[in-house]
Protein backbone atom coordinates (compact mmCIF):
# COMPACT_ATOMS: atom_id res chain seq x y z
CA UNK A 1 0.00 0.00 0.00
CA UNK A 2 2.68 2.45 0.60
CA UNK A 3 4.50 1.30 -2.32
CA UNK A 4 1.18 1.89 -4.49
CA UNK A 5 1.32 5.68 -2.68
CA UNK A 6 4.59 6.48 -3.57
CA UNK A 7 3.95 5.38 -7.38
CA UNK A 8 1.09 7.99 -7.44
CA UNK A 9 2.95 10.83 -5.59
CA UNK A 10 5.80 10.07 -8.46
CA UNK A 11 3.27 10.16 -11.33
CA UNK A 12 1.29 13.09 -10.17
CA UNK A 13 4.78 14.94 -10.05
CA UNK A 14 5.75 13.93 -13.46
CA UNK A 15 2.63 14.85 -14.89
CA UNK A 16 2.60 18.71 -13.09
CA UNK A 17 6.17 18.86 -14.41
CA UNK A 18 5.14 18.44 -17.85
CA UNK A 19 1.84 20.33 -17.59
CA UNK A 20 4.65 23.18 -16.36
CA UNK A 21 6.81 22.45 -19.63
CA UNK A 22 3.83 22.43 -21.88
CA UNK A 23 3.01 26.14 -20.50
CA UNK A 24 6.14 27.59 -20.78
CA UNK A 25 6.52 26.95 -24.69
CA UNK A 26 3.19 27.92 -25.12
CA UNK A 27 4.13 31.17 -23.56
CA UNK A 28 7.53 31.20 -25.66
CA UNK A 29 5.80 30.88 -29.17
CA UNK A 30 2.80 33.00 -28.63
CA UNK A 31 5.88 35.66 -27.64
CA UNK A 32 7.68 35.42 -30.52
CA UNK A 33 4.68 34.84 -32.99
CA UNK A 34 3.38 38.54 -32.20
CA UNK A 35 3.80 40.45 -35.13
CA UNK A 36 4.15 44.62 -34.33
CA UNK A 37 1.59 46.55 -37.37
CA UNK A 38 3.87 48.16 -40.23
CA UNK A 39 1.84 50.55 -42.31
CA UNK A 40 1.87 49.99 -46.39
CA UNK A 41 4.56 52.17 -47.47
CA UNK A 42 2.80 54.23 -50.69
CA UNK A 43 4.96 55.85 -53.50
CA UNK A 44 4.99 59.45 -53.29
CA UNK A 45 5.27 61.60 -56.38
CA UNK A 46 8.31 64.28 -57.02
CA UNK A 47 7.64 67.64 -57.38
CA UNK A 48 7.53 68.92 -60.63
CA UNK A 49 10.83 70.02 -62.76
CA UNK A 50 10.45 73.05 -64.74
CA UNK A 51 11.16 72.95 -68.38
CA UNK A 52 13.74 75.05 -69.33
CA UNK A 53 13.30 76.77 -72.53
CA UNK A 54 16.80 77.17 -73.79
CA UNK A 55 17.87 80.58 -75.30
CA UNK A 56 17.07 81.90 -78.58
CA UNK A 57 13.41 79.94 -78.60
CA UNK A 58 9.88 81.42 -79.14
CA UNK A 59 9.47 82.08 -75.15
CA UNK A 60 13.34 82.95 -74.09
CA UNK A 61 15.22 85.56 -76.13
CA UNK A 62 19.20 85.13 -76.42
CA UNK A 63 20.79 88.24 -76.26
CA UNK A 64 23.44 89.30 -78.52
CA UNK A 65 25.31 92.32 -77.33
CA UNK A 66 27.66 94.43 -79.66
CA UNK A 67 29.83 97.87 -78.84
CA UNK A 68 29.02 100.87 -80.69
CA UNK A 69 30.78 104.20 -79.83
CA UNK A 70 26.99 105.69 -80.70
CA UNK A 71 24.42 103.22 -79.45
CA UNK A 72 21.47 105.69 -80.69
CA UNK A 73 22.91 105.03 -83.98
CA UNK A 74 22.59 101.39 -83.81
CA UNK A 75 19.31 100.92 -82.60
CA UNK A 76 17.36 100.93 -86.64
CA UNK A 77 20.08 98.41 -87.67
CA UNK A 78 19.51 96.50 -84.72
CA UNK A 79 15.90 96.09 -85.03
CA UNK A 80 16.55 94.77 -88.85
CA UNK A 81 19.18 92.45 -87.55
CA UNK A 82 16.67 90.86 -85.32
CA UNK A 83 14.19 90.44 -87.28
CA UNK A 84 16.25 88.62 -90.22
CA UNK A 85 17.56 86.62 -87.46
CA UNK A 86 13.82 85.55 -86.57
CA UNK A 87 13.26 84.78 -90.16
CA UNK A 88 15.93 82.28 -89.57
CA UNK A 89 13.93 80.63 -86.58
CA UNK A 90 15.73 82.10 -84.08
CA UNK A 91 14.67 84.89 -80.84
CA UNK A 92 17.47 87.55 -80.45
CA UNK A 93 17.47 90.95 -79.18
CA UNK A 94 20.38 92.96 -79.84
CA UNK A 95 21.28 95.00 -77.52
CA UNK A 96 24.10 98.26 -78.28
CA UNK A 97 26.33 99.20 -75.42
CA UNK A 98 28.77 102.12 -75.55
CA UNK A 99 31.63 100.07 -73.61
CA UNK A 100 32.98 96.89 -74.20
CA UNK A 101 33.04 96.25 -70.55
CA UNK A 102 28.87 95.90 -70.45
CA UNK A 103 29.64 93.45 -73.09
CA UNK A 104 31.47 91.39 -71.39
CA UNK A 105 29.41 91.51 -68.70
CA UNK A 106 27.12 90.30 -70.51
CA UNK A 107 28.28 87.49 -71.33
CA UNK A 108 30.34 86.69 -68.47
CA UNK A 109 26.95 86.69 -66.28
CA UNK A 110 25.13 84.57 -68.45
CA UNK A 111 25.47 81.39 -66.21
CA UNK A 112 23.51 83.30 -63.03
CA UNK A 113 21.12 84.87 -65.42
CA UNK A 114 20.09 86.42 -68.83
CA UNK A 115 22.21 84.47 -71.11
CA UNK A 116 24.00 86.32 -73.82
CA UNK A 117 26.55 86.05 -76.79
CA UNK A 118 28.64 88.53 -77.46
CA UNK A 119 31.21 90.61 -80.58
CA UNK A 120 34.16 91.82 -78.70
CA UNK A 121 37.44 92.93 -79.50
CA UNK A 122 40.67 91.32 -79.31
CA UNK A 123 41.69 92.96 -76.01
CA UNK A 124 38.05 92.50 -74.79
CA UNK A 125 38.04 89.18 -75.45
CA UNK A 126 41.26 88.49 -73.82
CA UNK A 127 39.62 88.95 -70.94
CA UNK A 128 36.77 87.28 -71.71
CA UNK A 129 39.39 84.19 -72.54
CA UNK A 130 40.93 84.78 -69.39
CA UNK A 131 37.68 84.18 -67.41
CA UNK A 132 36.45 81.35 -69.43
CA UNK A 133 33.58 82.98 -70.55
CA UNK A 134 32.61 81.01 -73.74
CA UNK A 135 34.13 80.10 -76.84
CA UNK A 136 35.06 81.91 -80.08
CA UNK A 137 33.21 81.21 -83.27
CA UNK A 138 33.31 84.02 -85.86
CA UNK A 139 35.27 86.38 -87.16
CA UNK A 140 34.95 89.49 -88.76
CA UNK A 141 36.83 89.88 -91.81
CA UNK A 142 37.72 92.94 -93.23
CA UNK A 143 40.21 93.36 -96.59
CA UNK A 144 41.31 89.85 -96.43
CA UNK A 145 41.96 90.27 -92.77
CA UNK A 146 40.50 89.28 -89.40
CA UNK A 147 42.78 91.91 -87.37
CA UNK A 148 44.50 94.94 -87.85
CA UNK A 149 48.30 95.32 -86.14
CA UNK A 150 49.81 98.18 -85.13
CA UNK A 151 53.29 99.59 -85.83
CA UNK A 152 56.12 101.62 -83.08
CA UNK A 153 57.06 103.99 -84.96
CA UNK A 154 60.16 106.30 -83.47
CA UNK A 155 62.37 109.41 -84.92
CA UNK A 156 65.01 108.86 -86.68
CA UNK A 157 67.64 110.18 -83.99
CA UNK A 158 66.66 107.02 -82.19
CA UNK A 159 69.01 104.91 -82.72
CA UNK A 160 67.78 101.42 -81.40
CA UNK A 161 65.02 98.78 -82.31
CA UNK A 162 65.16 97.67 -78.96
CA UNK A 163 61.97 97.96 -77.09
CA UNK A 164 63.29 97.95 -73.72
CA UNK A 165 65.56 101.03 -74.71
CA UNK A 166 62.93 103.57 -75.55
CA UNK A 167 62.51 103.83 -71.57
CA UNK A 168 62.56 107.39 -70.87
CA UNK A 169 61.58 108.71 -74.07
CA UNK A 170 59.02 111.42 -75.32
CA UNK A 171 55.92 109.12 -75.97
CA UNK A 172 53.24 110.80 -77.95
CA UNK A 173 49.26 109.54 -78.53
CA UNK A 174 45.90 110.38 -79.27
CA UNK A 175 44.42 109.65 -75.71
CA UNK A 176 44.38 106.84 -72.49
CA UNK A 177 41.47 105.06 -74.52
CA UNK A 178 42.53 105.28 -78.17
CA UNK A 179 43.56 101.71 -79.29
CA UNK A 180 46.07 102.38 -81.98
CA UNK A 181 48.13 104.57 -80.25
CA UNK A 182 47.90 103.54 -76.39
CA UNK A 183 45.55 100.53 -75.81
CA UNK A 184 47.62 98.18 -78.62
CA UNK A 185 51.34 99.34 -77.85
CA UNK A 186 51.00 98.88 -74.20
CA UNK A 187 50.62 95.48 -74.95
CA UNK A 188 53.18 95.46 -77.64
CA UNK A 189 55.72 97.36 -74.67
CA UNK A 190 54.59 94.32 -72.08
CA UNK A 191 55.32 91.82 -74.13
CA UNK A 192 59.02 92.89 -74.84
CA UNK A 193 59.71 93.17 -71.26
CA UNK A 194 58.93 97.09 -71.01
CA UNK A 195 56.57 98.02 -68.32
CA UNK A 196 54.44 100.69 -69.61
CA UNK A 197 53.79 102.45 -66.40
CA UNK A 198 56.13 105.00 -65.20
CA UNK A 199 58.47 103.75 -68.18
CA UNK A 200 58.09 107.57 -70.26
CA UNK A 201 59.60 110.83 -69.13
CA UNK A 202 55.89 112.60 -71.28
CA UNK A 203 53.19 111.06 -72.35
CA UNK A 204 51.40 113.72 -74.51
CA UNK A 205 48.03 113.47 -76.45
CA UNK A 206 47.57 115.01 -80.13
CA UNK A 207 44.59 115.79 -82.08
CA UNK A 208 45.29 113.40 -84.93
CA UNK A 209 47.25 110.82 -86.34
CA UNK A 210 48.90 113.32 -88.92
CA UNK A 211 49.54 115.67 -86.28
CA UNK A 212 50.96 113.26 -84.26
CA UNK A 213 53.39 112.00 -86.74
CA UNK A 214 54.32 115.40 -87.52
CA UNK A 215 55.17 115.99 -83.85
CA UNK A 216 57.47 112.71 -84.06
CA UNK A 217 59.54 113.39 -87.39
CA UNK A 218 60.05 117.03 -85.52
CA UNK A 219 61.79 115.79 -82.26
CA UNK A 220 58.82 116.44 -80.22
CA UNK A 221 57.93 113.22 -79.64
CA UNK A 222 60.38 110.12 -79.71
CA UNK A 223 57.71 107.13 -80.06
CA UNK A 224 54.08 106.71 -81.14
CA UNK A 225 52.37 103.90 -82.28
CA UNK A 226 49.69 104.22 -85.80
CA UNK A 227 48.05 101.13 -87.22
CA UNK A 228 50.03 98.89 -89.71
CA UNK A 229 50.32 100.91 -92.80
CA UNK A 230 49.44 104.12 -92.50
CA UNK A 231 52.49 105.26 -93.22
CA UNK A 232 51.76 104.04 -97.16
CA UNK A 233 49.46 106.68 -97.30
CA UNK A 234 50.97 109.45 -99.79
CA UNK A 235 50.06 112.12 -97.27
CA UNK A 236 52.57 111.47 -95.78
CA UNK A 237 55.36 111.01 -97.52
CA UNK A 238 57.55 114.16 -96.47
CA UNK A 239 57.98 112.47 -93.12
CA UNK A 240 59.65 109.43 -94.45
CA UNK A 241 63.28 110.90 -93.86
CA UNK A 242 62.89 111.44 -90.11
CA UNK A 243 60.51 108.58 -88.96
CA UNK A 244 60.93 104.92 -88.90
CA UNK A 245 58.67 101.68 -87.86
CA UNK A 246 61.42 99.28 -85.61
CA UNK A 247 58.21 96.73 -84.15
CA UNK A 248 54.82 95.87 -86.26
CA UNK A 249 52.68 93.72 -83.68
CA UNK A 250 50.60 90.47 -84.06
CA UNK A 251 47.24 91.14 -85.54
CA UNK A 252 44.31 92.25 -83.29
CA UNK A 253 41.37 90.39 -84.03
CA UNK A 254 38.27 93.20 -85.46
CA UNK A 255 35.39 91.54 -83.76
CA UNK A 256 35.02 88.17 -82.29
CA UNK A 257 31.78 86.31 -81.57
CA UNK A 258 31.72 84.09 -78.28
CA UNK A 259 29.31 82.26 -77.17
CA UNK A 260 28.95 80.71 -73.24
CA UNK A 261 28.20 77.53 -72.72
CA UNK A 262 24.51 78.20 -71.25
CA UNK A 263 23.56 78.57 -74.95
CA UNK A 264 22.59 74.66 -76.15
CA UNK A 265 24.81 73.15 -79.28
CA UNK A 266 21.34 73.14 -81.45
CA UNK A 267 21.14 76.80 -81.24
CA UNK A 268 24.68 77.35 -81.00
CA UNK A 269 24.95 75.75 -85.13
CA UNK A 270 21.27 77.58 -85.78
CA UNK A 271 23.03 80.74 -84.42
CA UNK A 272 26.02 81.00 -86.81
CA UNK A 273 24.38 79.46 -89.68
CA UNK A 274 22.06 82.36 -89.79
CA UNK A 275 24.76 85.08 -88.96
CA UNK A 276 26.65 83.35 -92.14
CA UNK A 277 23.59 83.45 -94.13
CA UNK A 278 22.57 87.21 -93.42
CA UNK A 279 26.42 88.07 -93.94
CA UNK A 280 26.11 86.96 -97.14
CA UNK A 281 22.95 88.40 -98.44
CA UNK A 282 23.35 91.48 -100.16
CA UNK A 283 20.44 93.05 -98.73
CA UNK A 284 20.42 92.08 -94.94
CA UNK A 285 24.35 92.47 -94.44
CA UNK A 286 24.05 96.10 -94.20
CA UNK A 287 22.35 95.76 -91.11
CA UNK A 288 25.05 93.66 -89.59
CA UNK A 289 27.44 95.71 -91.12
CA UNK A 290 26.57 98.72 -89.77
CA UNK A 291 27.41 97.24 -86.65
CA UNK A 292 30.05 95.36 -87.13
CA UNK A 293 31.67 96.94 -90.26
CA UNK A 294 32.03 93.10 -91.75
CA UNK A 295 33.22 92.48 -95.09
CA UNK A 296 32.54 88.97 -94.31
CA UNK A 297 32.33 86.52 -91.36
CA UNK A 298 34.69 83.99 -90.73
CA UNK A 299 34.69 80.35 -89.12
CA UNK A 300 36.54 80.23 -85.98
CA UNK A 301 39.59 77.37 -86.70
CA UNK A 302 41.42 75.61 -84.56
CA UNK A 303 44.72 77.24 -84.65
CA UNK A 304 43.11 80.70 -85.77
CA UNK A 305 43.86 82.61 -83.00
CA UNK A 306 47.46 80.86 -81.55
CA UNK A 307 49.95 83.63 -82.48
CA UNK A 308 47.38 86.72 -80.84
CA UNK A 309 47.27 84.32 -77.61
CA UNK A 310 50.57 83.91 -77.45
CA UNK A 311 51.70 87.06 -77.50
CA UNK A 312 48.67 87.81 -75.00
CA UNK A 313 50.08 85.15 -72.73
CA UNK A 314 53.94 87.01 -73.12
CA UNK A 315 52.47 89.96 -71.93
CA UNK A 316 52.62 88.66 -68.39
CA UNK A 317 49.70 90.90 -67.63
CA UNK A 318 46.69 88.98 -65.77
CA UNK A 319 43.22 89.72 -68.16
CA UNK A 320 41.33 88.40 -65.69
CA UNK A 321 41.96 91.06 -63.58
CA UNK A 322 41.61 93.47 -66.06
CA UNK A 323 38.05 92.22 -67.11
CA UNK A 324 36.64 92.36 -63.62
Amino acid sequence: MKTRCLVYITLLLVFFLMLAGCRRDQGQQQAGATATHTPTPFSTALPAVPTVVPPGSETNALQMVIYSDAPSAGTSAATRLEDALREEGLNVQVLIRARYAEVLAALCNSGSGQVAVAWLDGITYAAARAQNCGAPVLLVERDDEIGEAVEIVVNQDIQTDNIIALRDGAYCRLSYNDFQTWLAPVLVFSASGLNPVGAFETITDYEDIPTLLQAVADGDCDITSIAAGTLNDTDFATLLDNIRVIETSVAFPYNILMIPIEVPLDIRIQLINALESIARDRTLANSMRALLGQEALVPMENDTLDEFHEFIDNTGLDFAQLGS
